[in-house]
């Protein structure tokens, strides 16, 4: 608890729903805590009290079929991604704890909306939202990092896996196995 409260690491709370989220920025305000709202169904209904908070958030996919119809999911707005962007809300995807077909499409949608940029969602933003960009997120200097080195542009069908680098330490290489070279 110590370096959490010392503003060192963020405090990751799970909350969905409007009032959830309010009493979780309320306490981050109470005790100086740097808030990371985890699911965030409804976060894009309060993305300027998030905001001005400083807090970030991880969107979660909403549950298994049975569980959108009478949850926070059915009230999430459907620009939620776009209203967190514009009130500077740092924001990613995150994968746990529900539908892997409604993660895909919930970013695929954001992607065609032109709300984020589908692979800085993933490494640097990701890595703002939960406290760590001065750690991962970048390939920089001093930076811990692991990375894919592909063909082509990674969204693309006929890209394929050049090399993979996990620690600064190359671990795959398609030209050795008798691959492309990239």
């Amino acid at each position: 608890m110590a370096p959490a409260l010392r503003g060192e690491i963020p405090v990751r709370v799970r909350a969905h729903e409007s009032e959830d989220i309010l009493n979780a920025l309320e306490i981050g305000a109470e005790f100086g805590l740097k808030i990371v709202i985890e699911g965030g169904a409804e976060a894009g209904l309060l993305a300027d009290e998030i905001a001005a908070a400083g807090a970030s958030v991880v969107l979660l996919p909403a549950p298994e079929a049975g569980g959108v119809s009478d949850g926070p999911w059915r009230r999430a707005p459907m620009d939620g991604i776009e209203r967190l962007t514009r009130a500077g809300v740092t924001w990613s995807f995150g994968s746990g704890g529900g539908s892997a077909a409604r993660f895909l499409l919930d970013a695929a949608g954001a992607v065609a909306r032109g709300a984020c940029d589908p692979l800085a969602v993933v490494t640097a933003q990701a890595a703002s939202a939960l406290g760590m960009a001065g750690d991962v997120g970048r390939i920089a200097p001093g930076l811990l990092a692991d990375f894919v080195l592909w063909t082509g542009d990674p969204r693309e069908p006929g890209s394929r896996v050049a090399q993979v680098w996990i620690g600064g330490t190359q671990v795959y290489d398609a030209a050795r196995i008798g691959g492309e070279a990239p």
